[in-house]
């Protein structure tokens, strides 16, 4: 898989048993599950997806349940792990890793076994930053991207790429569907910030933009607990997620973390695990959010927006990759006037207070 050599998982965070370690895989220490029905006749899609700062690629899948739900629904899904460690634990260095990532995205374009239409990418936080760099940067083979815990924006997030959507920039060079989520009490990345980008976003995709306080306060709701909004035309779909979920990792933690739906691990039950393979301790950076699963939303979201039902090359250029110096961020130590291009403005209502 990926033309790199594999080897039994045998570490000890509960991940599914065909999980295999490719610890030398295009400059990169890999966790990868596959379903067994990959085969050039019949490919599977490929989802990437990146840890945060002090995390593990096998953090990250334990924490995004994408291993489970991405092979029940036809997905490679490969977590790699930052080859940088510092005293904290792995953190990317994106002057010296963006170019691993896109090297590992290109791989799994020309695997007979992955279907290229299919190939999307995610991650937490620092990985958040990472999903907006890449989406911008290899939208040539990113299909859609789903960032959480990073509005791509925050000041933190200096060092982690660039920013495509901001007032200068002009989207990628092909348009792709994206979801992005954030925590309403996430004290790293900015929910203010995150209204901006979601509003960029649109108006860089779809002509407009508008002044989200007066569209958001449309919608007086006391008991939510996800709120929802998406546009879509053209085969493009922008989705922005606001959940309520309060992690437990750390004192002040509030919403930088994977909403999940209980009764799964998803609070201060199980904090840490040891890593063996680089020797750490790994973290629960789960959430609990009643009737919503972080996991199960991307992959559905991922299979809507495929490459062959997004509109063609806009002929807008590739971002050229940045050289930022490298900083600390993310992860955690320890239809109003849019006629046409609303698709569905929804509010789930569930039984947790508004925070």
């Amino acid at each position: 898989m990926l033309s790199c050599e594999a080897t039994a998982y045998n570490a000890p965070i509960d991940l599914p048993s065909t999980t295999l370690h490719l610890p030398s895989c295009h400059g990169l220490s890999v966790f990868l599950n596959s379903p067994s029905t990959c085969t050039s006749s019949t490919p599977c899609g490929f989802i990437l997806d990146i840890h945060g700062h002090s995390m593990s690629g096998e953090e990250q899948a334990f924490n995004s349940g994408l291993f489970e739900v991405g092979a029940e629904n036809g997905y490679v899904v490969a977590a790699p792990t930052s080859p940088y460690v510092s005293w904290e634990g792995p953190s990317w260095a994106p002057e010296y890793h963006v170019e691993l990532l896109q090297n590992l995205l290109q791989a799994a374009k020309d695997d007979e076994t992955i279907d290229s239409n299919r190939i999307h990418v995610t991650g937490f936080s620092q990985g958040g930053f990472l999903s907006w760099d890449l989406l911008c940067k290899s939208s040539e083979v990113v299909c859609s991207a789903a960032p959480l815990a990073a509005s791509g924006r925050d000041a933190w997030g200096a060092g982690f790429g660039s920013n495509c959507f901001d007032s200068s920039g002009s989207g990628p060079a092909n348009h792709r569907s994206v979801m992005f989520t954030i925590g309403r009490t996430d004290p790293l990345s900015s929910k203010s910030l995150s209204y901006d980008q979601f509003y960029d976003v649109a108006e860089t995709y779809y002509g407009f933009k508008s002044d989200y306080p007066d569209f958001f306060g449309d919608y007086t709701v006391t008991t939510d607990n996800v709120i929802k909004m998406e546009y879509g035309e053209d085969g493009i779909n922008v989705k922005f997620i606001d959940h309520n979920g309060d992690c437990t990792l750390y004192d002040n933690c509030g919403g930088h973390c994977f909403p999940t739906e209980p009764p799964s691990v998803c609070s201060a039950s199980q904090k840490a695990y040891w890593v063996g393979t680089v020797d750490f301790f790994s973290n629960n950076h789960r959430c609990c959010v009643d009737g919503w699963s972080h996991g199960e939303e991307v992959v559905k979201f991922f299979k809507a927006n495929t490459c062959d039902q997004t509109v063609a090359d806009t002929g807008a250029p590739t971002p050229a990759p940045t050289n930022p110096s490298m900083l600390n961020g993310g992860g955690a130590s320890a239809g109003k006037g849019l006629q046409g291009t609303v698709l569905t403005v929804a509010v789930i209502i569930v039984l947790c207070a508004y925070l």
